[in-house]
């Protein structure tokens, strides 16, 4: 059997090491989309914050990742991905921040309206007020 001169394994290595690099990246097919890894990283972030078990926290992860249908891997592979962007971090902080204001907005609308409800029906049957 021949020798292969060095240089020629030095040029192919050279020549797949792109070849490599873009086909080791994540699928685009399975890729999550920066709307995507927000709404969950949104999630992850308010389950977190939760004062409830560690153990807990990881089942309510596991349960956030079912519901995007994707993995823990999808998940950690998108943000290697970003990991030396910044400006990709600036903009799903910034997507974060107002995700939070809108839900906490829409829960206090739900609790405002639990809470009049639940004055009307205490009156309801009181002779105090007109019906």
């Amino acid at each position: 059997m021949k020798k292969v001169p060095p240089i020629f394994i030095k040029m192919a290595l050279f020549a797949a090491i792109p070849f490599l690099l873009t086909n080791c990246q994540a699928n685009p097919e399975h890729a999550l989309s920066k709307k995507q890894f927000t709404e969950i990283l949104t999630d992850i972030m308010i389950i977190q914050k939760m004062n409830i078990k560690d153990k807990e926290k990881a089942e309510r992860i596991e349960d956030v990742l079912d519901t995007h249908h994707t993995t823990r891997d999808q998940f950690l592979q998108m943000k290697q991905l970003h990991a030396d962007d910044p400006q990709f971090w600036m903009e799903v902080y910034r997507k974060i921040q107002k995700n939070i204001k809108e839900r906490s907005y829409a829960l206090n609308k739900k609790r405002h309206k639990r809470r009049v409800k639940k004055k009307h029906n205490l009156f309801k049957g009181s002779k105090v007020l007109p019906q």
